[in-house]
């Protein structure tokens, strides 16, 4: 007699196949953390996982004077096209980094986007770092960048040139539906003008030297000279 698995046997493997796929998500999420740090720092002992709480939304304040962290809205792909118009002046340099940070590192960006329209933007050296983002994920997994309490300071900046070098600090932030990974960031960004608008030349760690004793130099001079982002979005 020929034996056909029962509803138990069925529900057995859905629930292994569940938990394969939420472990695969954390694996790529952590992962992905690991990679960016190349322009960051190379331990990471302020990453942090935990238990992701029930979403929720509130209404944005008035906003501060000052850079906005969230030009063009909370969705960096539809966002991205304000990239092109920010002024070529030291506010416009920021925000014109936190847009395309928050573009580039964005699970929702695909591949196509960040050939065609990352070119644009930015030099291949620093595409090629996030070309490895992970795309197509899961609905309830994302991967992406949150300028909610970043901090920027302008180091230099050539109004004639159109040149600008600051220190510009984030954070990486993935999740599923169970749990998320977070980890800070802050790197040296080298901006250019090309065809009008702001071109991101580089994003290292710059004379600030890699490891945690760079980053923890990185962070305080953008905190100690630079200024807080107003509106801020992400996680």
């Amino acid at each position: 007699m020929t034996r056909h698995p029962g509803t138990s046997a069925s529900m057995s493997t859905a629930k292994k196949t569940a938990i394969a796929t939420a472990v695969v998500i954390l694996v790529v999420i952590a992962a992905v953390v690991v990679t960016l740090l190349v322009h960051g720092k190379d331990s990471d002992p302020n990453a942090a996982t935990t238990r992701k709480p029930a979403s929720s939304k509130s209404s944005s304040a008035g906003q501060a004077d000052g850079a906005n962290g969230c030009v063009g809205g909370d969705d960096p792909t539809t966002a991205i096209s304000s990239a092109f118009n920010e002024p070529l002046t030291e506010r416009g340099a920021v925000q014109f980094t936190s847009t395309v940070f928050r573009w580039m590192q964005d699970s929702n960006t695909t591949q196509e986007q960040l050939r065609n329209v990352g070119e644009r933007l930015s030099s291949t050296t620093i595409l090629d770092v996030f070309k490895d983002v992970p795309r197509n994920l899961p609905s309830d997994a994302h991967v992406g960048f949150s300028t909610k309490n970043s901090y920027a300071w302008v180091k230099s900046f050539d109004a004639k040139k159109g040149t600008a070098n600051l220190v510009f600090t984030g954070k990486r932030t993935g999740h599923d539906s169970t749990r998320s990974v977070e980890s800070e960031m802050a790197t040296v960004v080298t901006l250019s003008s090309k065809d009008g608008h702001w071109f991101l030349e580089n994003s290292d760690m710059g004379s600030y030297g890699k490891g945690e004793a760079g980053f923890s130099a990185a962070k305080n001079d953008a905190r100690t000279h630079g200024a807080p982002l107003a509106g801020g979005c992400g996680e």
